[in-house]
């Protein structure tokens, strides 16, 4: 990938186990050139972790440690969270998983930096987690044994999102940011309670709408031309919220 490039990768890795899967996972991001390692609530790192790394050190020692994965998506524009047990049904939100390939694409689709998030050894992301992630997407394997090593899993994504060359001739639009897309998704939240939908249908029908802009990835114009629809519906209901009238 060509150095001014306006796409960059962020690597996250909730409550990894093994500080030699934390090393070996430095190496690899070092060989796609991915400088961003962020590890949430990981084990203490000593030269087990090191030896892993090869001639990553540099990578390791800058790795950003943090206590929540909502702190470890700080500043990505989009995030993709990665599982061996994808849903089996359409209906299935929280487990719908892209094939790798497409979610690739969808990370070279716009300008801004897509946050590639990694679960644990044995138990992988959590719902509350993948409900949380803008997509979710899976690495074919063969069925019978599905779950990859931590450090495998990570370089098998970063060749397919990084690692093969991608060259754009055409001006692409910049991406809204992850706080632009929240405070979508806090707006349409608002509207289905002002319009009386069921308590039941929110959880899904909101998880199922940050998979929607976590495909499409809206442009920031996408994002003011949504939010104008939504605030010009929610004013003639009377219902515009208090947090939007303060950025009036």
């Amino acid at each position: 990938m060509p150095e001014d490039s306006p796409v960059s990768f962020r690597v996250i890795l909730v409550e990894p186990r093994y500080e030699g899967n934390v090393g070996a996972t430095a190496r690899v991001c070092a060989n796609y050139g991915v400088e961003d390692l962020v590890i949430v609530d990981g084990p203490e790192l000593t030269d087990r972790a090191n030896i892993m790394s090869m001639h990553a050190d540099e990578l390791l020692d800058d790795a950003r440690h943090v206590n929540t994965l909502k702190d470890a998506l700080k500043g990505a524009h989009l995030s993709i969270g990665f599982t061996a047990e994808p849903g089996e049904k359409p209906q299935d939100h929280r487990r719908g998983a892209l094939p790798l390939a497409q979610a690739a694409d969808i990370a070279h689709s716009m300008q801004g930096r897509t946050a590639l998030v990694f679960g644990r050894e044995d138990d992988g992301l959590l719902l509350p987690e993948l409900s949380s992630l803008d997509n979710i997407a899976t690495i074919p394997v063969h069925p019978g044994y599905p779950s990859l090593n931590l450090s495998h899993a990570v370089a098998i994504a970063l060749y397919e999102v990084q690692g093969r060359d991608r060259y754009e001739t055409t001006l692409q639009p910049a991406s809204a940011t992850r706080d632009e897309i929240d405070l979508l998704l806090d707006t349409f939240e608002h509207m289905m309670i002002e319009s009386g939908f069921r308590d039941h249908k929110m959880e899904p029908a909101m998880i199922c709408l940050r998979r929607i802009f976590g495909r499409t990835r809206l442009s920031t114009w996408e994002y003011h031309r949504v939010m104008g629809v939504l605030s010009k519906a929610l004013k003639a209901m009377d219902a515009w919220p208090e947090h939007q009238r303060l950025n009036d």
